[in-house]
């Protein structure tokens, strides 16, 4: 009987513990990959044991019909998106996207619009959706707009750069509370 009521005290704070963890912003915004020439679950399985190795990223799921892998990071660890074309690379795909969302703070780095990710304290240049490539920083209307707020979510489509921090194309961008 008293083993019992020991087994039911631990369950008790235990389910009380988990009920406590609140959810961080950043697993409400996962990262979604777009992958080029998966074709089967084994393409899934080399995808994602090659992601799952990434600093920061807790879990993957791949949809080779879709050709995509959503990835749910730890929000403490900034994104690393050569690291992630990396790992698809090596997995022998092809990253066509990645998507995101980041909520943050609006600011300056090195005079170039930008957001500071509140989580990790990364920064990721604001640019413009360009049809080869990202073609400028943030137009001037939209960056006056962002940047007189204090806290923003941005999505859009992100991609490294080599020895600089890395860019969003903002694809649309809300105030948050």
């Amino acid at each position: 009987m008293k083993k019992v009521k020991i087994i039911w005290i631990v369950l008790a704070l235990l389910g009380a513990g988990t009920l406590r963890i609140p959810v961080s912003a950043a697993e409400t915004n996962p990262i979604i990959i777009q992958i080029k020439g998966m074709a089967c679950p084994f393409c899934v399985y080399g995808v994602e044991k090659r992601l799952k190795t990434v600093s920061g990223i807790r879990s993957v799921k791949t949809d080779y019909k879709a050709a995509t892998a959503t990835l749910d990071k730890n929000p403490a660890v900034p994104v690393d998106l050569g690291a992630i074309e990396k790992a698809v690379r090596d997995a022998g795909f092809t990253v066509e996207r990645i998507d995101l969302s980041i909520r943050g703070s609006p600011t300056v780095w090195e005079g170039k619009p930008a957001l500071k990710d509140t989580e990790s304290g990364q920064v990721f240049l604001l640019v413009e959706p360009g049809k080869d490539h990202f073609q400028e920083f943030l137009a001037p209307e939209k960056w006056s707009e962002i940047r007189r707020e204090t806290k923003v979510e941005i999505q859009g489509e992100a991609h490294a750069h080599i020895g600089s921090s890395p860019a969003i194309a903002v694809r649309s961008y809300r105030r948050m509370p």
